[in-house]
């Protein structure tokens, strides 16, 4: 089982070689790393990429800005492996990444797996510990819809799956993410890592922090897309209901 590390970079040169090297850290010889550059306007990316060829399986592209969905699908179009991760160009991989997955595939090689995380926030430098795996215990396509706990480079995906699925919604440029897992989470469900693998950096340059009502508009139409009759009467869902209020509202 081989993994194909899927790299979208927008504007992210101050960050991406940190998160290059933990990428390439992560990975082994039969693995790749396909970088893709969505129009990024500060350039010296592909010049980031051409000094570690060396060290690993890189591939890289470059195209007009069109999101990270757009950016993923270019990824999963040219993947050669069989098993999707993903890195933001500004989080990191802890080396743990793939060696935790790579363990249990030997058992169950077309999981979806998700793994706890670090955030980390750029301007306080304060790290809080996210504990995923506690909330995939129940009713997890509710609890993703209420709780939106799930980082996408905690997961990995056969790529069969992905590509079952046409790729990621291109239309959503904020909560791409999670519409992917609410389609997966139809078809299966997810296997905890109950370990940290990444950490995942908050900034002010993200684009959930510059455009939160168009943030805020995607999410309520997954809420209409996915919410059931059943899950408004379940008496059980109160304390997630009250968390979508204050999301939507707050």
């Amino acid at each position: 089982m081989n993994y194909t590390v899927v790299m979208p970079v927008y504007n992210g040169r101050q960050y991406f070689e940190t998160a290059l090297s933990s990428a390439i850290e992560a990975v082994t010889l039969q693995d790749e790393i396909i970088v893709v550059e969505d129009g990024s306007q500060d350039g010296g990316v592909e010049d980031i990429v051409a000094s570690h060829s060396q060290r690993a399986n890189i591939r890289y592209f470059a195209k007009d800005n069109g999101g990270v969905s757009s950016a993923l699908n270019l990824g999963l179009k040219h993947a050669d492996n069989n098993l999707f991760a993903w890195l933001s160009h500004d989080d990191v991989y802890l080396p743990s990444r793939l060696l935790a997955d790579r363990a249990f595939r030997k058992y169950s090689p077309n999981a979806v797996t998700v793994s706890n995380f670090y955030l980390f926030d750029d301007v306080t430098k304060q790290l809080k510990f996210i504990n995923s795996v506690h909330h995939l215990s129940r009713n997890q396509r509710f609890r993703l819809l209420s709780r939106r706990f799930l980082n996408g480079n905690c997961l990995t995906v056969p790529i069969s799956l992905l590509r079952a699925q046409d790729g990621f919604d291109e239309s959503r440029w904020h909560t791409q993410d999670y519409a992917m897992w609410l389609q997966l989470l139809k078809q299966t469900s997810f296997v905890a890592i109950p370990e940290p693998t990444v950490l995942s950096r908050q900034h002010p340059e993200q684009d959930s922090k510059k455009e939160p009502q168009k943030a805020r508009d995607e999410y309520v139409s997954l809420l209409n897309e996915h919410l059931t009759l059943k899950d408004v009467c379940d008496p059980r869902n109160i304390v997630d209901w009250l968390r979508i209020a204050q999301s939507v509202y707050g």
